[in-house]
């Protein structure tokens, strides 16, 4: 009994022992408790005014960019759009107190804009030797969207880096008060305006820049803004134009007092070089009341295209004129008529094919031509696809002709060049894409905006306009 009475005594003793060592433990991880506890409360109160700076920094940073964008669209330069950024952001971040950087800057026409500044430490600086820097970015750009009361464009130039992709000498003229013109390029020389040319447009801008000698004049001014996509450049080829679409027609030409030739569908050679009607009747008609002939030409494939020579006399039917390996060119006195006429160039060649693989409009011809109002390529008078390299073609419009085209010139891929005096004025409307522009001599173009005129519908994707807005 004794002993068992030892054991007990002892047994108890440990027991205490061991409820102090314990009780020092818990104290222990208590303490730690409570330290981490604190840091993470005073930390969440320092993330909550970080939080709060940082909304402020990004209105800040929100209202710079657009204010330096609105100013490069209202024709600012670099360093005025910049210091309209800095001080616009700096207006916007008076709430953040002293040590709030502000840094923009430009690319193109997108504004970008940073606010930064070191951190404020309260309770966390118990906790943290050095404060986090505290930033926020926005960008702000011109954009593209739809917008049907604002006039179309009816001139885009497409080439997105050179210079002199626009350019005017001479006497030349371009008309297009009731619509607006783009130049893509960023080239601080994107347009040249020199000689006594002149540009009337409701607007003329882009993303580069211009020089303008000599007496020439712009009536408005340039003005800044993004460069506009080519929203025809992946367009899809219309069954009436596909590659595997036999020729119906190759090598069709006039020689004077329309005698005609060409290859047919079977290899044959058809020709009339006496005016008889014997050959081709479909071709070749007086109609009731004209004493003028007339070549009444139907649409389809027409491999190496359609070259007139000496006067000539066309009436093309309405329909899709798929001018392969070669273009629509015209020497002599040409006199063509169409409605619901669209011509569709297409294919390559050789290099001395590619140079027919054009339109060429010269030596007093006077075409009148009005676009299809329904189908794949409404709206279009020329569509000149995107087979052969870009920029390596170039298209005339010259001599003393008169082209009256209701409806887009589209040669988005490649050059066209205006000369002579060359006019469109009866038209209801006509709008033109290339990818260089060049008028010289004594050259007058009209792109008329007379859209109620005529049944011919304006490209809904003509109908561009930009803004600004903020993209990050």
């Amino acid at each position: 009994m004794k002993l068992v009475r030892i054991l007990n005594a002892r047994m108890r003793m440990e027991l205490a022992r061991f409820a102090i060592d314990r009780r020092g433990a818990m104290a222990m991880t208590l303490g730690l408790l409570m330290t981490g506890f604190a840091g993470a409360v005073a930390l969440s109160v320092d993330v909550a005014d970080w939080y709060g700076s940082r909304r402020v920094m990004q209105s800040a940073a929100d209202a710079g960019a657009t204010g330096g964008a609105l100013a490069l669209k209202n024709n600012a330069t670099n360093a005025t759009a910049i210091n309209a950024a800095t001080t616009d952001a700096q207006l916007n971040a008076t709430g953040l107190g002293a040590g709030a950087t502000v840094n923009a800057s430009i690319s193109g026409t997108k504004v970008t804009v940073t606010v930064s500044k070191k951190a404020t430490l309260l309770l966390s600086g118990l906790f943290l030797r050095t404060a986090p820097t505290i930033s926020a970015t926005a960008a702000a750009d011109m954009v593209q969207t739809t917008n049907t009361s604002q006039p179309p464009v009816c001139l885009l130039v497409t080439s997105p880096t050179a210079a002199n992709t626009f350019q005017l000498s001479g006497s030349t003229e371009l008309n297009a008060s009731g619509c607006r013109i783009v130049v893509n390029s960023t080239s601080a020389t994107a347009a040249s305006i020199g000689g006594n040319a002149t540009i009337l447009s409701n607007s003329l801008c882009g993303p580069g820049g211009n020089v303008v000698w000599g007496s020439a004049a712009l009536n408005p001014a340039e003005t800044k803004c993004s460069a506009v996509t080519d929203p025809y450049v992946n367009m899809a080829v219309p069954s009436a134009a596909s590659a595997s679409n036999p020729c119906n027609f190759t090598n069709f030409q006039t020689s004077g007092n329309n005698y005609f030739s060409y290859g047919d569908a079977s290899g044959n050679t058809v020709s009339d070089s006496t005016g008889s009607n014997s050959v081709t009747p479909y071709f070749y008609y007086d109609t009731a009341g004209d004493s003028t002939s007339v070549l009444n030409l139907t649409p389809g494939v027409y491999c190496g295209g359609i070259q007139t020579n000496g006067t000539t006399n066309i009436r093309f039917q309405p329909g899709i004129y798929v001018l392969r390996n070669g273009g629509l060119t015209t020497k002599g006195n040409t006199t063509g008529v169409g409605t619901g006429v669209v011509f569709y160039l297409t294919g390559v060649g050789t290099a001395v094919q590619l140079q027919d693989d054009f339109v060429d409009l010269s030596a007093k011809t006077t075409l009148t031509i009005s676009a299809p109002t329904s189908g794949p390529l409404a709206g279009f008078a020329i569509f000149q696809d995107g087979t052969a390299a870009t920029g390596t073609l170039t298209n005339t419009l010259s001599g003393a002709s008169t082209i009256n085209f209701t409806g887009l010139l589209y040669f988005g891929h490649q050059n066209v060049t205006v000369t002579g005096d060359s006019e469109n004025q009866q038209s209801g409307f006509t709008c033109m894409i290339a990818y260089t522009v060049n008028y010289t001599g004594n050259s007058t173009q009209y792109l008329n905006s007379n859209y109620t005129s005529t049944t011919v519908p304006v490209r809904p994707e003509l109908q561009m306009t930009q803004t600004v807005a903020l993209t990050q």
